[in-house]
């Protein structure tokens, strides 16, 4: 279990209850000498069972204030695009020099990744080298010039750890991808599945956990050959390894079953086959075009059950302070047990799913989109488990307000069509205002038009809606304007009338010209003579 303080600092604060509760009981021991010898058996069981629960109240409130993480939690992600690591064996084993045109297991793996990379297209990859441990050569990068450049200098000696742990190259790649990309994380091991350490099922497993794809490509044959380890003295025998790789994916789809897409987060294909680099590329392709739920591991903070719990100590507090012990017999003890089980029962749900509806709106204004993103899933799923139909609408109008300050217009527009039918009036209101900003920016004047005018029929007083529908309205007039002006004739007579005043505009020019050449002779005759 994951324990974790954000600001323990607070923690200090602590500090203060100890002169607190001393200077507390001195006064209370003195009340109780002015009283003499009176029965002060209430008065002290008061006092005592007082005190205790504003102590609790208090440290409880501390505890809350430091921020206390208490256990991990899987956090779903609706992601889009791609992010590939190519995971990359480069133990002795990849030496051998049983791959088509005597090349050695590495060559081959980096001529086929090269080719690959060839056919990628502004996909970020990283490069993460499996040998005795996982190291990330490369994060995330679009150079694909560097990862070409690398995958030319591979080599065992790259790395002195002993072994091969692919499962360590696994878990590199996992924690290679960022936190708030958006873009589906893959990962792709080129490998001839000879491991030392046995770690690939446990890696493959978290991999379909966190929702991540992983495609095993296997190198080399499957007849056996002997190498030398890398002591250069003793000889073992090394094949490609496929039928311990399929086995091992059985297994982890088999202890996954119940994950959804389970069966189709983990697989195997042989290099040597016929169009293996086209079957990749095309899964490629297949989840670009959609959207996937990954899921990424966060600490479960705890102030709100340490909040409930300061505020049940504190009501407890004056319940013993001001009641006698008589008060406290076993059908009033069983009376209040029950109402703070209810209290636990009923309010941390609520509280829980309204904490979330705020944490996800100021991730949105912070925008972390991501995480805001998960937070209005997880009240999604949460309303709809438990049939709360409001929440429901108003966690997936948060969801499709994300998506749509994402620029994820299709996504959005799914998510308002998974509204229910009686869903509030602002909601309807305001999907209809954001339908119209979607199609004002496709370009849809007219449909844009109407979706602002059904927003006032609902909402009024909104008054962005009246000037987008303005500005809809005029880029609709523009647009008719343009189109007349497309389809006007030309006028042949206009244009003949242009033609003969410029002919006839020639024609006077020249015959003043021509007045100009028969003066100008006799004036110079004149002179000459």
């Amino acid at each position: 279990m994951i324990f974790s303080i954000e600001r323990p600092y607070t923690l200090l604060f602590l500090l203060f209850l100890i002169p607190t509760v001393l200077y507390t009981s001195l006064k209370f021991n003195k009340i109780l000498k002015a009283l003499g010898k009176r029965n002060t058996t209430r008065l002290r069981f008061a006092f005592i069972s007082r005190t205790i629960f504003r102590a609790l109240a208090f440290v409880f409130i501390i505890l809350a204030l430091s921020g206390i993480s208490i256990g991990t939690d899987s956090i779903p992600i609706q992601k889009s695009g791609n992010s590939i690591a190519f995971v990359i064996d480069i133990s002795y084993s990849m030496q051998t020099r049983d791959c088509p045109q005597n090349m050695t297991r590495l060559e081959a793996v980096c001529d086929y990744a090269e080719e690959l990379l060839n056919k990628l297209e502004n996909t970020p990859v990283s490069v993460t080298l499996a040998k005795g441990n996982g190291i990330l050569a490369l994060p995330v990068t679009e150079d694909y010039e560097a990862i070409k450049a690398l995958l030319e200098s591979l080599s065992p000696s790259l790395m002195t750890s002993a072994g091969s742990n692919l499962g360590s190259g696994i878990e590199t790649a996992i924690n290679s991808f960022p936190s708030q990309s958006a873009s589906k994380p893959i990962i792709w091991l080129f490998t001839d599945g000879e491991e030392t350490d046995d770690t690939l099922l446990a890696s493959l497993n978290d991999a379909v956990k966190y929702g991540i794809p992983v495609c095993i490509i296997g190198f080399g044959s499957e007849r056996e050959s002997e190498i030398l380890a890398g002591d250069n003295k003793t000889k073992v025998k090394t094949a490609l390894r496929s039928d311990k790789i399929e086995k091992t994916i059985s297994s982890v789809k088999k202890k996954n079953s119940t994950v959804q897409h389970s069966q189709n987060q983990v697989f195997y294909i042989d290099a040597s086959q016929m169009g293996s680099a086209k079957t990749l590329l095309s899964m490629l392709e297949a989840k670009n075009n959609s959207s996937i739920t990954s899921y990424e591991t966060k600490p479960i903070p705890r102030h709100t059950l340490f909040t409930l719990l300061a505020i049940i100590c504190f009501l407890l507090s004056f319940g013993f302070g001001e009641f006698s012990s008589s008060f406290f017999n076993q059908k009033n003890k069983m009376a209040l047990s029950l109402s703070i089980i209810f209290l636990l029962t009923g309010c941390s749900s609520y509280l829980s799913q309204s904490k979330e509806m705020l944490e996800g709106r100021l991730n949105w204004n912070k925008k972390d989109y991501p995480k805001a993103t998960a937070n209005f899933l997880n009240v999604t799923n949460h309303a709809k488990e438990n049939s709360l139909p409001e929440l429901y609408d108003y966690a997936v109008f948060a969801l499709a307000s994300t998506y749509l300050s994402q620029d994820q217009s299709e996504a959005a527009l799914l998510r308002y069509s998974q509204l229910t039918p009686s869903c509030p009036e602002n909601i309807k209101a305001a999907v209809f205002y954001n339908k119209g900003i979607i199609a004002h920016q496709n370009g849809n004047y007219k449909e844009a038009t109407e979706l602002f005018k059904e927003s006032l029929l609902i909402d009024s007083a909104n008054i962005d809606a009246k000037i987008n529908l303005e500005l809809s309205l005029n880029e609709l007039e523009v647009q008719s304007k343009k189109a007349e002006q497309g389809i006007s004739p030309v006028s042949i007579e206009k244009n003949e009338s242009a033609l003969q005043e410029a002919i006839y505009s020639v024609i006077r020019e020249n015959e003043k010209q021509q007045w100009k050449n028969q003066e100008q002779p006799q004036q110079t005759s004149e002179y000459d003579y």
